[in-house]
């Protein structure tokens, strides 16, 4: 007799319909839906990075050998080991010849060729265009509220490559002489000059614009910086372009580099909210010292601040505590930290600038406590120095595309893990950075069947 067709559950015994109304069998089977959306969700994000806008350009032609595959696939390799893309190029090489991988793999010098021929333009595209997708995503599912916060900071990576200063036996015309030949060599290879850090004096500089929300922490543009002497020219574009990204309304949490008039004075263009660590400059020492004569620990004030040019720009300021351990680092860039206790230092009582911290604010209702907020961003470059590509190339625009292709890696794990969000109240990490590079490498090694000649 032909057993009748059913669901599931008719074809269950009955031990095993008592083992699926187990809590922990319902758990897992959760759990394995949700690693099922997030195996989609790569898929899905690696049909787009092979067909859609890439960060250099491609051959169309049929007959050619390498394509974006090939290229995501190294790099993605490159970002999950904290390795050379042009290395795991060569291995994925290596390894096709013996059998052991796929029947074809990029070399070695056609990876190096395309990283070299990368353009700011388009990587900031690609960027800024996965930043407006997992922002959308966020939005759809409630994570973002209205008034978001945003992150505007100026990150630094160590180079040594330029030449050493050698002072010993040296006369100061040849170390001057020495000394310019090093600050062309570093201009012409997009260095800044910052406080030294690690044995070296040159970095490369990013200025990031990221939201900061819990659980929301989508990259939404990146520039390089060539020139410290004047970043206030990046805020209104990093302005368009958190609205470009669909953010209309936001508050901007930038680092205490940014206290200066001419910051000031484009922020205030903007239109955005924003609070920005004031330096202990003597204006604000003296306020401080006002407000805490008063015996005040919380309070506001008007002020005013003045550009080289003579031009003013207002603000408020809100005098807060510094919190226990806490005391100013005396200056900003590499290198640069805290340290120091509270109450008396050396026998000597603390000034008033060393146990009050100002705020300098768009708004006189902003709340500094939403700053603390601000150190998603530390943590973001942390996972990004982690699972950052190596090159050995010196050019820019090659060196920005192995910075930007890590900050474009998270904004897709970013995405993916929101498949593992129970409510937008509890926001638990379910799947880690490098394993949606792993999955996304084994989703590019899958190939589709050649078609007919």
């Amino acid at each position: 007799m032909a057993r009748g067709s059913g669901g599931k559950g008719d074809r269950l015994t009955k031990s095993q319909k008592e083992v699926t109304k187990r809590e922990s069998y319902k758990k897992m089977s959760r759990k394995m839906t949700r690693i099922r959306k997030a195996q989609f969700k790569v898929a899905k994000m690696v049909d787009e990075m092979s067909e859609g806008e890439q960060f250099v350009g491609f051959s169309n032609s049929p007959h050619a050998i390498y394509g974006p595959r090939e290229f995501h696939k190294n790099m993605l390799n490159a970002a999950l080991f904290g390795a050379s893309s042009t290395a795991c190029a060569e291995l994925s090489k290596i390894r096709a010849l013996t059998g052991e991988g796929a029947s074809r793999s990029s070399g070695c010098e056609w990876q190096r060729q395309k990283i070299n021929a990368a353009d700011d333009e388009r990587t900031m595209r690609v960027l800024e265009a996965s930043g407006r997708e997992a922002i959308e995503k966020l939005m759809a599912d409630n994570r973002i509220p209205k008034g978001t916060c945003v992150a505007l900071d100026l990150h630094f990576e160590e180079r040594w490559d330029g030449a050493r200063r050698i002072k010993q036996g040296v006369s100061k015309e040849q170390d001057r002489i020495n000394r310019e030949a090093r600050d062309r060599l570093a201009e012409s290879r997009g260095l800044v000059r910052s406080r030294p850090s690690r044995g070296t004096s040159y970095f490369e500089a990013y200025i990031v614009a990221q939201i900061v929300e819990k659980g929301a922490q989508a990259v939404v543009a990146c520039m390089r910086v060539d020139d410290l002497s004047n970043i206030a020219r990046f805020i209104p574009l990093l302005a368009e372009k958190i609205r470009a990204a669909g953010v209309s309304s936001a508050t901007c949490l930038m680092d205490r580099v940014f206290f200066n008039e001419a910051c000031i004075h484009e922020l205030n263009r903007t239109g955005f909210h924003w609070i920005i660590p004031c330096r202990n400059t003597e204006a604000v020492k003296k306020v401080l010292a006002d407000i805490d004569g008063m015996g005040k620990k919380w309070a506001v004030r008007r002020m005013d601040i003045t550009g080289e040019d003579g031009r003013k720009s207002g603000y408020w300021m809100r005098c807060e505590p510094r919190k226990r351990g806490e005391e100013d680092p005396g200056g900003d860039g590499p290198g640069s930290g805290r340290a120091g206790g509270k109450g008396k230092k050396g026998g000597r009582k603390r000034e008033a600038h060393q146990r009050l911290i100002g705020f300098a604010m768009s708004h006189k209702s902003e709340k500094p406590r939403r700053y603390k907020k601000r150190w998603g961003i530390e943590t973001r470059f942390k996972m990004v120095s982690l699972r950052r590509n190596k090159t050995s190339s010196t050019q820019p625009p090659a060196r920005m595309l192995a910075f930007v292709y890590s900050l474009f890696a998270t904004n897709v794990w970013v995405m993916i893990n929101s498949v593992f969000w129970r409510r937008a109240s509890d926001y638990i990490p379910r799947i880690s950075l490098a394993a949606v590079l792993s999955m996304s490498v084994a989703a590019l090694e899958i190939r589709e069947p050649k078609p007919p000649p």
